[in-house]
């Protein structure tokens, strides 16, 4: 058996789709990986374990028995099962793959390997592999499952590149490898991001092909005219493959061989299909002027397919050449209509690959975006991971109703104190009630608050489910589903707000809602979900993604054209999806919360009804019924009641309203060719009140400070020193945005948690919100296949925090070194929010805590003061090695010039071929002389054995120190060989460790550093003075410096437990530990 037979097998199969011939096609599959079949490649039947299942499944032609069979002879590593099932949704799936194996399966085990009386062992169960197929019986899906995760790969018309070259060579013999190896390389033969890769990079060069065509045929047209017609076009006919792949579109109307076959494929077909049937009411068309092959296509509106001015520039465009070459790339990769999720991927291409492709393809084309797009020049660089977008999308959306649910029960328990039921005598009279004044508020119990958190958990499991929830509690949550407000202020190409739409309707459909998936995505997109980017086709193509799901949930019926062939048109989303910078604010909703009890006050409650009525014609606008003729009126409206609002405003005579009115005289959410140079919640989306989540990955772009309002973004604009981020704007946007009680969720650069430059930012974290979570992804991921973003150039973390101000119990759980495959679940470390901002007082870090660590923070800062306290001054070094280059002498003088790499641990290396004139700096070297400095190295490797390396200064010496040393002065130098051995511990190379992300040691974490309130010196000052004294011996010091570490650690006031957490293999037993004393 070869590949090449293996693709003639499934040839014959698309040629003619039978029973026999799949299952042909699944022997032959056997045979390639080694796997012995049933004897004379009969299947055999089984009984399905599941009432579930055996509805899910086909029966068979004669028997009328489930088709569920299993087609490998027994005793082997694998087990194949053959199904064939009504429906390939993943709900059947599901059903199949993981219940009714139940725990015959290898995979019941978490990858196979469990622990029993602490020895690892191999289950004897065997590997299970499920082939599938429908009644159709026009391809065959293999499904692999690793825990609930699932990878699905399908087989029809011929093997697609990726499954040809990689995944099929993969398999080859497989059946006789050990079960993990079986199980580890199916896994990652069906890794998805192979696909995207490849996909990608031949999607780009068409894409670069057709700029350039466009632009020889038509050399007049902008730049920007060019690359919209582009976008448009390939996004255009993505969505029709896809419309294809789910039957509403022939094949053969935009497959290869009708390119072909048509003269002038573009003009007399593709165009034809977009503007005069997709976006044409079949009962308005013009049956003369299209072929059979439109008869069946429905009208979709949602402005898709509506003919822009770009469509009527290039109208006469020769593309049939690059059409093809186009299209011979769709139909050598597997499509799927049903989208992927973390828990269940196909290797195919599915709407969510969309997103990723032009999310790219839009940043490698303009300097400006591609700068504004996190500078994207790497496919999927910093594209969030399905992984990531569903934990923030479930933790985002877990908080909202946990909210919501706990401030309901406050509500009505406070009702309840303040106007109790009144009191029925023996007769069953009940007194009137006094008018109640409400004088208390019902506080909910912690144990209260964890009922509810216990209650929602089971919604946001890989399978929810809601048992245990109470039907009206059921009837409360989808109340609370259905006002939510979400936004994504930097959305792309809608990689969140699509997360956020199938997790809402999942909540939706497993709580009991009564509407069809079309209806109750429709409500979503109407009512939750708000999206705003810069880049004006990352609006476009977030609303293709919008218009796919939606689609895509319709029963397409060819014989009933009389309503629209069952497919419902799509709604317009011009009010749903904003093409505007999200951090210059309108001013508007500042003014109207600002006029309360002013002059102005009477004024705004009018601009606030007429606002009103602007989202009155919203809600019109994205009508999915609409004609042509209606919206083109809804547009002429809304200019007028705009116009209306601009003149009101302007005659109020007030300033700030003047330049209000201008911003809003030059936005029209109608065409998106260039983004609005505001943004305004109230005046956009019509909400006033802020949000209840706010949620995005935003761009990571190094900037100028000023660009944006400091009083807008008094943190990152005002307070933060240094670079400026654009990432931190936007997370002060996401705190600015919310309403009281909101959440915000962001993946960030991890410099938010430790940087300088951050300082400001995190100080808005740990001062004004409850910071809930937060999750480090390291630069480099210890498993490189889970690598959060594929192209790396820095860490990242994910912020979740509640905007309230923290109170004492307000806990900041803490996980660090997470990837794609750990985000599931996630290991915290908890440690108090006010306590952080007792250990960093100035620089307000969010350390890097493991399990244990918040004990010993906690332990330390009980009874510790900054070092800043001790000390006189710091500096970074006497003079700087690249300005002050000239002063070096070439020959050897009386000052010596000492680096940081002359600093070593209790030693200063003397012996140094630099030397300095002797006239410069005078007062710097006499300073020298008259102190004793403690010097600490100011660049160390973060993987180095120790960051802080510290020694004393010679007075009988000459020397000048370059800036990479950093040299400090303490007010008590008394103190210093106390100093000295705590900096150079166990313990505060741990602490530094905990913040620091970068190769520095810089003055401000030095000062930080926390140092015991109970100076006892003597034990150690007489350990350091032995120190020093083998230093200048060169004898080793190793013995010393450990019993300088657990005086530290005595002086500190550690238990033996919370050194071991520091130091895991600490060379006391605890009775010796505790045995220690120190004076």
């Amino acid at each position: 058996m070869t590949i090449n037979d293996i693709n003639k097998i499934l040839s014959r199969l698309a040629d003619n789709p039978t029973r026999e011939n799949i299952l042909d096609f699944s022997f032959g599959l056997l045979q390639w990986m080694n796997i012995e079949p049933n004897a004379g490649n009969k299947p055999q039947l089984l009984s399905p374990q599941t009432q579930k299942l055996k509805d899910f499944l086909v029966t068979a032609p004669q028997t009328v028995q489930p088709q569920l069979y299993r087609i490998s002879a027994d005793n082997q590593n694998i087990r194949v099962r053959f199904a064939v099932l009504k429906k390939l949704k993943k709900e059947y799936i599901s059903q199949l793959v993981d219940n009714d194996p139940g725990l015959s399966s290898y995979q019941s085990f978490s990858k196979g390997l469990i622990q029993q009386n602490g020895t690892s062992f191999i289950p004897t169960q065997p590997y299970f592999i499920h082939f599938v197929t429908t009644p159709d019986y026009d391809k065959l899906v293999l499904v692999f499952n690793q825990g609930e995760q699932k990878r699905i790969v399908s087989f029809r018309n011929r093997l697609t590149n990726t499954q040809y070259n990689k995944i099929i060579q993969l398999w080859q013999g497989i059946g006789t490898k050990p079960k993990p190896e079986i199980a580890d390389l199916l896994w990652k033969s069906l890794d998805i991001k192979e696909v995207n890769k490849e996909f990608y990079k031949q999607i780009k060069e068409r894409f670069d092909a057709l700029l350039g065509i466009v632009k020889t045929q038509h050399s007049k047209a902008t730049d920007n005219q060019v690359k919209q017609f582009t976008v448009r076009l390939i996004g255009r006919y993505i969505f029709c493959w896809f419309l294809k792949e789910k039957g509403i579109i022939p094949h053969s109307l935009i497959s290869k061989e009708a390119i072909e076959k048509t003269e002038n494929y573009y003009q007399n077909a593709l165009l034809k299909l977009f503007f005069e049937t997709l976006n044409t009411k079949v009962q308005d068309r013009n049956p003369l002027a299209l072929n059979k092959l439109f008869e069946k296509i429905p009208y979709l509106n949602g402005g898709l397919f509506d003919e822009s001015e770009e469509d009527k520039l290039f109208t006469k465009l020769q593309l049939d050449a690059w059409l093809l070459s186009f299209v011979e790339i769709l139909e050598s990769y597997d499509f799927t209509v049903d989208e992927s999720s973390s828990q269940y991927q196909q290797v195919a291409v599915d709407p969510e690959m969309l997103g990723r492709i032009f999310e790219n393809l839009l940043a490698s084309q303009n300097e400006e975006t591609e700068k504004l797009a996190n500078q994207r020049k790497a496919f999927g660089a910093f594209y969030t991971p399905r992984e990531i977008v569903d934990y923030m999308v479930n933790e985002s959306i877990k908080a909202y109703l946990q909210t919501q649910w706990e401030q309901h029960i406050e509500a009505e328990k406070t009702k309840h104190i303040n106007d109790p039921e009144p009191v029925s005598d023996i007769f069953g009279n009940k007194k009137p009630q006094q008018l109640a004044i409400a004088t208390k508020n019902y506080e909910l119990k912690q144990e209260e608050k964890e009922k509810i958190e216990k209650a929602l958990a089971p919604l946001f499991l890989s399978q929810p489910h809601t048992d245990g929830l109470k039907k009206e509690e059921k009837t409360l949550l989808l109340s609370f589903l259905e006002k939510i407000k979400i936004l994504d202020p930097a959305c792309g190409s809608g990689a969140f707000p699509m997360g956020i739409l199938h997790k809402l309707v999942e909540l939706n459909e497993v709580l009991g809602t009564v509407k069809s998936s079309y209806e109750l995505k429709k409500d979503i997109l109407s009512q939750n979900i708000y999206g705003v980017d810069i880049m004006p086709m990352a609006i476009e193509i977030a609303r293709l993604r919008a218009w796919l799901s939606l689609v895509l949930e319709e029963n397409y019926n060819p014989k009933d054209p009389v309503h629209n062939f069952g497919v419902k048109p799509l709604p317009n989303l011009d009010f749903k999806f904003v093409c505007a910078n999200s951090l210059i604010d309108l001013g508007l909703d500042a003014f109207i919360q600002q006029s309360k009890g002013t002059l102005h006050e009477g004024f705004t409650h009018k601009l606030v009804k007429e606002l009103k009525d602007l989202e009155t014609l919203r809600v019109d606008f994205f009508n999915p019924n609409l004609a042509g003729s209606q919206k083109e009126k809804l547009k002429e409206d809304f200019f007028k009641k705009r116009d209306k609002v601009i003149t009101d405003i302007e005659a109020a005579h007030d300033p700030v309203l003047k330049q209000i009115a201008q911003k809003i005289k030059h936005w029209n959410p109608f065409d998106d060719s260039q983004p609005s140079t505001f943004f305004s919640p109230t005046w956009m989306f019509g909400i006033d009140k802020g949000f209840d989540v706010v949620i995005g990955n935003p761009p990571y772009v190094q900037m100028q400070k000023g660009i944006y309002s400091s009083e807008t973004f008094p943190y990152s604009e005002g307070k933060d020193k240094g670079k400026q981020n654009l990432y931190k704007v936007f997370v002060e946007a996401s705190f600015n945005n919310l309403k009281k009680n909101g959440t915000a969720t962001m993946i960030v650069q991890s410099s938010l948690m430790c940087d300088l430059s951050s300082t400001f930012t995190r100080e808005l974290l740990l001062t004004k919100t409850q910071l809930e979570k937060v999750l480090e992804y390291p630069k480099r991921a210890s498993n490189s296949e889970a690598q959060v973003f594929d192209s790396v150039l820095q860490g990242t973390c994910t912020y979740i925090f509640t905007k309230l101000p923290p109170d004492r119990e307000q806990n900041v759980s803490i996980s660090i070194h997470n990837d794609t495959s750990t985000i599931a679940n996630p290991k915290f470390e908890k440690v108090n929010q006010l306590s952080l901002l007792q250990l960093y007082p100035d620089t307000y870090y969010i350390p890097l805590l493991s399990e244990g660590d918040s004990k010993v923070l906690k332990r330390i800062s009980s009874n510790t003061i900054p070092f800043s306290t001790l000390i006189q001054s710091i500096n970074q070094g006497d003079l700087n090695l690249t300005t002050s280059s000239d002063e070096y002498s070439e020959t050897k003088t009386e000052v010596k010039l000492y680096r940081g790499r002359n600093i070593h641990k209790y030693k200063l290396l003397n012996t140094t071929e630099e030397f300095v004139n002797t006239n410069f700096r005078k007062e710097k070297v006499k300073e020298n002389q008259e102190h004793t400095f403690i010097v600490l190295q100011e660049i160390t490797g973060t993987t180095d054995k120790y960051r802080l390396h510290a020694c004393l200064t010679d007075k009988n010496e000459k020397f000048l120190f370059g800036h990479t040393a950093n040299k400090i002065l303490l007010k008590n130098e008394s103190l210093n060989r106390l100093c000295l051995a705590v900096l150079n511990s166990k313990l505060l190379d741990w602490f530094f460790r905990k913040t620091s992300t970068n190769n520095h040691v810089m003055g401000y974490e030095i000062k930080q550093l926390p140092f015991p309130t109970d100076l006892k010196q003597k034990q150690i000052e007489k350990l350091v003075d032995e120190i020093l004294k083998k230093k200048k011996a060169n004898q080793d010091t190793t013995a010393l410096e450990r019993e300088i570490d657990v005086l530290v650690y005595k002086l500190y006031e550690l238990t033996y437990d919370e050194v071991k957490i520091i130091d895991k293999d600490f060379w006391l037993s605890e009775e010796e530990y505790k045995k220690v004393q120190i004076s």
